[in-house]
């Protein structure tokens, strides 16, 4: 991570530092297909593609139908990788998380845009490349 002059870390090489920890993370999930599982239970999980849902919500439903992945920090990706997909986006709402572990910390508040596996990009791995390139990707702008 590179630093400015006056010592405190630049936000995107911290942002691309974290993209490469969750790539790390997910790698065996890929592998498995645990990801692209679950995925394809998002519209099941929000019961036909309305509603809204925490992640906490979310993990709560697949974990029964496919159980959980290898590590709880795939839960990050698995979300980060759904956003950047389109297949679900934040409402801008917040709520309280309700497991014991979660100490009613606020978590955001989901929506599934894609209902139907049908209508994501084709070979969509979850690209967690540079954050410009996710940007540009995002807005439709060339690079």
């Amino acid at each position: 991570m590179s630093k400015k002059k006056d010592d405190t870390p630049d936000l995107f090489d911290a942002l691309a530092d974290r993209d490469e920890a969750l790539k790390k993370v997910a790698e065996p999930e890929e592998e498995s297909g645990w990801m692209e599982r679950a995925l394809s239970l998002l519209p099941e999980v929000f019961h036909g593609g309305y509603g809204e849902l925490i992640a906490e919500d979310i993990k709560d439903r697949l974990v029964p139908l496919i159980g959980p992945p290898h590590h709880g920090n795939v839960w990050g990706a698995f979300t980060n990788r759904a956003i950047r997909a389109r297949i679900i986006q934040p409402t801008g709402k917040h709520r309280h998380m309700h497991g014991p572990k979660s100490h009613a910390r606020q978590s955001p508040v989901y929506c599934l845009i894609k209902r139907r596996p049908e209508d994501w990009p084709r070979g969509d791995r979850g690209d967690f490349g540079s954050t410009a390139r996710t940007i540009a990707q995002a807005i439709d702008v060339d690079e």
